[in-house]
């Protein structure tokens, strides 16, 4: 089982701000960053339920 990790966007944006982006910018950078974490955590699920039905193919 796959364990969630929260990606904190407001932290995110008010850092990337800090360091000189734009908060556009950074929003978008926030909102692509959310996107892959999420296909991530997504693939590395699917990964492990592949791999768990091909263990015990019965069930």
């Amino acid at each position: 089982m796959t364990e969630a990790i929260v990606f904190d966007t407001r932290r995110f944006i008010r850092r990337m701000t800090e360091a000189g982006f734009t908060e556009r910018q950074a929003e978008a950078l926030a909102e692509m960053y959310a996107a892959l974490h999420k296909a991530k955590l997504a693939a590395e699920a699917d990964k492990s339920w592949r791999s768990e039905s091909t263990a015990n193919p019965g069930g």
